[in-house]
Formats: C-alpha cells, sequence, structure tokens
C-alpha cells in the first residue's frame, strides 16, 4: 500500500515524562480552542467544586468529563493523561482534570501563534513582491 505524507500539525506529548503515556493532537487545530471554551462552559454546569460527591457520582462523572475531554482532542487522550484514575481525583487542591487543562492551555496557544508567526512569514514573502 502507498502512504501519502504530509505535515498534519500533530504534536505527541509525554504526560509527566512517562514515555508510556503520550497524548497525541494538532495543538494548532483552528477548531481546539472553540472546544476548549465550550467543554470549559459545559465543565462548569457540571462539576461543583464545593460539593462532596459519592462515588457513584464521581465515577459519573469521571466518564462523562473524559467524553467532553476526549471530544476537546478528537482522540482518547484520557486514558494516557488519567490511566485508571478518576479524573475528579484531587491534586494540588484541585481535581486532576483541571490541572490537565491548565497544562495544556498554554502549548495549545503557543503553538497557534507559532504556527500564526510562520504562515505570516510565508504570506509576507508574497505579499512583499506586490509592492
Amino acid at each position: 500500500m502507498n502512504t501519502l505524507k504530509f505535515n498534519d500539525g500533530y504534536k505527541e506529548l509525554t504526560i509527566n515524562g512517562d514515555e508510556s503515556r503520550v497524548i497525541r493532537f494538532n495543538p494548532s487545530d483552528f477548531g481546539i480552542m472553540d472546544r476548549v471554551k465550550a467543554a470549559s462552559e459545559k465543565l462548569e454546569t457540571m462539576f461543583d467544586k464545593d460539593k462532596k460527591y459519592t462515588v457513584e457520582e464521581a465515577a459519573e462523572l469521571d466518564g462523562a468529563i473524559r467524553d467532553i475531554i476526549n471530544d476537546v482532542f478528537a482522540s482518547d487522550v484520557c486514558t494516557a493523561a488519567f490511566g485508571k484514575l478518576n479524573c475528579m481525583s484531587y491534586a494540588g487542591g484541585q481535581p486532576i482534570f483541571l490541572n490537565f487543562f491548565e497544562a495544556i492551555t498554554p502549548i495549545i496557544k503557543d503553538a497557534c501563534l507559532e504556527e500564526r508567526k510562520k504562515s505570516e512569514k510565508r504570506v509576507a514573502k508574497y505579499t512583499s513582491q506586490i509592492k
């Protein structure tokens, strides 16, 4: 079978340096920030940080939160990111799914800015000839 090779922008990130825990996604995907925003809004309505959740509620929310996060990245990133740990489990005073978003959001923003700069440089090469 023939193979088509091209730069699709996908990046691979290890989770906390563990090479067996890798997520793969395109951080400069035009739709990813919209999906992050939509996910944040959904999560705000679903998750109340002041509520004491029962084991059953936490398990149910874990599944729903994982679905939302995986939808943002259009792949299963939760298995690598959280393993079997309930993503509502606390670390550093907040749920680990929030820690995940706080860690990955700057990576997404930086990738988008970097790609924009590359694009502007490439476009300028042609527009500068028009003067």
